[in-house]
């Protein structure tokens, strides 16, 4: 690997500290509902008054790979800190392992949505019952293999190159991630955020209709649907909860990539600008919980159910 250091100037580190502060929230947010998840296992675990299971329904594999996404992801963002401190982004072992672990995170994530949109899709307007654990856990396995061995891969694939895999990117310019390689920045992680903002918009905003009774779609001829005015009222709240997730992830992205496309045209864009969408972005994870929290509070034993068991257990 060749020698390298970009200096930050003022505007730089004022920038990357608000990104680094996101994702610190990010990551307090997400170890504290992993600890949490953790806790309510060793409490089972040392009772055995009853079978229990982490993972009950795919819906809380997909869950935890998406949790587990947002913790490297914001470790990654975190590490920056040292940048802010030392004034200066350099080559070396760690930046390489802040664009693993920013690689890795930021795409899991992503991919991690796609799968709970579409599980959530097929369960309500299908009405699928999929009960049966091997399926996501072998789509999750998936997502960890290509998240793990494509940042790996090609970092050692160009390791002694003059332009490494990862380096302080000209695209960052303030932390490490894929350097100038645009087919494997595409590829490896801003497609799979596309794709999630996508699936996201046409499978949540259906979802939204087909609660409110608006919709209906035919469980055996899919593309035969019938539209009616009357809404059910007493669903208005549940059906508006679906369009949370869309609303919150294209917060989250659409920004962000506006800007990369913007750079990738190679234009000029301030230190404001640049910043800014990275900040939105480094939130995913406290979204993501929150969001889990407040719509979803039912999943890996987190829920008001799983409490009320455990209590009658206790008596």
């Amino acid at each position: 690997m060749s020698e390298c250091k970009t200096s930050l100037d003022g505007y730089q580190m004022v920038g990357l500290t608000l990104t680094s502060e996101a994702a610190l929230f990010s990551m307090i947010a997400v170890t504290g509902t992993l600890s949490y998840i953790g806790i309510k296992v060793v409490n089972a675990w040392r009772r055995r008054r009853r079978p229990w299971r982490l993972f009950k329904r795919p819906l809380d594999v997909y869950v935890f790979s998406l949790l587990s996404s947002d913790l490297v992801q914001s470790l990654g963002g975190v590490m920056s800190l040292k940048w802010v401190h030392e004034q200066s982004v350099t080559c070396s072992s760690y930046c390489s392992g802040q664009g693993i672990m920013q690689n890795m995170g930021e795409t899991g994530s992503a991919m991690a949505t796609i799968a709970i949109a579409i599980h959530t899709f097929l369960v309500i307007v299908f009405r699928w019952r999929i009960e049966r654990l091997w399926f996501p856990i072998l789509v999750v396995s998936a997502i960890w293999i290509f998240c793990i061995l494509f940042p790996i891969i090609n970092w050692a694939r160009f390791r002694k190159d003059q332009e490494p895999f990862l380096f302080p990117s000209p695209y960052c310019s303030s932390w490490c991630w894929i350097g100038a390689r645009s087919g494997l920045q595409i590829g490896g992680e801003y497609v799979w955020l596309w794709i999630a903002a996508l699936v996201s918009i046409l499978l949540y905003v259906p979802l939204f209709f087909v609660i409110r009774g608006n919709l209906d779609i035919d469980e055996d001829r899919w593309w035969k649907l019938r539209f009616t005015r009357d809404a059910d009222q007493a669903d208005s709240a549940l059906s508006f909860q679906m369009l949370l997730y869309p609303m919150a992830y294209s917060v989250l992205v659409i920004p962000l990539s506006v800007c990369r496309w913007f750079q990738f045209s190679h234009h000029e864009i301030s230190t404001a600008a640049r910043f800014g969408p990275f900040t939105l972005f480094s939130l995913m994870g406290l979204v993501n919980v929150i969001l889990l929290r407040l719509l979803r509070p039912d999943v890996l034993m987190m829920g008001r159910e799983e409490n009320r068991l455990e209590e009658e257990h206790e008596l």
